[in-house]
């Protein structure tokens, strides 16, 4: 098996690389994340869906691409009007081939690729809940996903080369070894290629050995130079010509439609291969359905095509055809509760992580006394996720302005980049704080991320010298504090 080493242990600093040591931590409510990844609804750390999103989480294995497509279609089946279009990364890397795979999936049906933004200090801005810390970066073979967006965003991107896994190199002298190398390399290179990966990308990652890993700066991963974040060349050329101009609104438009015609040509093409080259069913004459008041996409009404969408629905491990509420996007109640259940069973008994899960499944189900109850022990003991969310939550709430900005406060002061994010936003936009240019100055500085350097750009010009003297003054009195 050719693969990508899980993220190292440790790496060396020197210029743009980082030491990391990752820990692995044993949940045990969570899925089991070490035998396959997890797909999930992208869910924000306050536990609010985001639509048209999925999370494809931990080690990549043999059949994840079979189980992603399957999910893919079969929620763009259920919902309608309610296509997935984006894909957040969350691994640290897996089996090559199976990773190409799912790329090629994710190019054919025009998907968006989003990982966290990560200035170099401190902790990557992510708004997107993971179920292991560990997965937040898209490291090794994920990258190889990433790379095949039509439109990527995020630079928390670790880079090495892929190798022949130790099992299988232990049956092979020096001389086999060296060609098995050469082929997954020379796989990996044209894959990357054909993905539009810039050429300086594929040597950064080629010139890495396995046992290191190249963390990618936000300078160069937003620099236009280097393709490796926005919509890909052959992508924006199709755009413009639908388009008499490279105009957002239009682009989005446009977009929209490759999109639908893509998931189109690929369900069309597996019903037929499905029902043994059958003509290709037209679905846009189907009678709508609904199940416990949601309206469902167009039904069905060939027996084989229904088989094709109860296999699809067997292989995606969602819900079956019967059973739509419990699809991806519409979250059956069993299911939460029963995962409820769980989370609280190890929090009672103190685990930290349970304790914010609880949280957050409260939140996400209205209980906003419960989930603020659950995430204050958490943050008792240092969960700045559980601080950050209690700031969050509680900013919707009537006269609860100023206990939110302590939570916030307490979150960025205990290194959360996501808080110092936050808090600069409210003091730059006077929500729930004054207006104060000089502190929004002071936690954009410190956060560091690509959206705080350009709150900084938009701020400066309304400030004084001596405002901005002021800012950066507190902003290092801060780092001295720590």
């Amino acid at each position: 098996m050719i693969c990508f080493t899980k993220f190292p242990r440790s790496m060396r600093i020197r210029a743009t690389w980082l030491v990391v040591i990752f820990l692995v931590l044993q949940i045990s409510y969570a899925n089991d994340l070490s035998h396959a990844a997890v797909l999930k609804r992208a869910e924000t750390i306050t536990g609010n869906y985001l639509a048209g999103a999925i999370v494809l989480e931990g080690e990549i294995v043999p059949g994840d691409a079979e189980r992603l497509l399957a999910a893919l279609l079969y929620e763009n089946h259920i919902l309608k009007d309610q296509h997935i279009d984006e894909i957040y990364l969350r691994s640290k890397g897996g089996d090559v081939d199976e990773a190409i795979r799912i790329g090629q999936i994710v190019r054919r049906l025009r998907l968006r690729t989003n990982v966290p933004v990560y200035g170099g200090d401190g902790e990557p801005s992510d708004i997107v809940y993971a179920a292991d810390k560990n997965n937040v970066i898209c490291a090794s073979a994920c990258f190889l996903i990433y790379a095949a967006g039509v439109d990527r965003f995020g630079n928390y991107l670790a880079l090495h080369r892929p190798y022949v896994q130790h099992v299988d190199a232990s049956r092979m002298n020096d001389a086999q070894y060296e060609e098995s190398e050469k082929e997954v390399i020379s796989k990996v290179r044209a894959y990357l290629d054909y993905m539009e990966i810039d050429k300086f990308w594929i040597g950064k990652m080629l010139s890495t050995n396995s046992q290191n890993a190249y963390v990618i700066p936000w300078e160069l991963a937003d620099d236009k130079n280097y393709h490796l974040m926005g919509i890909v060349p052959s992508i924006e050329e199709v755009l413009l010509s639908k388009c008499d101009e490279f105009n957002t609104d239009c682009n989005k438009r446009a977009l929209n439609e490759i999109r639908k015609a893509a998931l189109d040509r690929e369900v069309n093409t597996l019903i037929a291969k499905h029902c043994n080259g059958q003509k290709e069913i037209d679905t846009s004459k189907a009678p709508s359905q609904s199940v416990d008041g949601v309206e469902l996409g167009k039904a069905k009404h060939s027996a084989c095509e229904r088989d094709f969408w109860g296999n699809m629905s067997v292989l995606a491990n969602v819900a079956p055809p019967d059973k739509p509420d419990l699809s991806l996007f519409i979250a059956g109640k069993e299911k939460e509760d029963r995962m409820l259940a769980k989370a609280l069973q190890s929090a009672t008994q103190g685990d930290i992580q349970a304790q914010f899960e609880a949280g957050r499944m409260y939140a996400n189900k209205g209980n906003i006394e419960e989930a603020v109850a659950w995430w204050k022990k958490a943050a008792e003991r240092g969960n700045t996720d559980a601080e950050l969310s209690i700031g969050l939550l509680l900013e919707n709430e009537t006269n609860k302005a100023s206990e939110a900005i302590s939570w916030d406060k307490r979150a960025a002061n205990e290194g959360s980049q996501l808080a110092k994010l936050v808090l600069g936003n409210k003091y730059m936009s006077g929500e729930g704080v004054p207006q104060d240019y000089v502190q929004a100055y002071m936690w954009f500085t410190l956060c560091g991320s690509k959206g705080a350097q350009d709150n900084l750009a938009d701020i400066t010009p309304h400030m004084t010298p001596a405002q901005i003297t002021q800012a950066r003054q507190l902003a290092r009195d801060w780092k001295l504090s720590k």
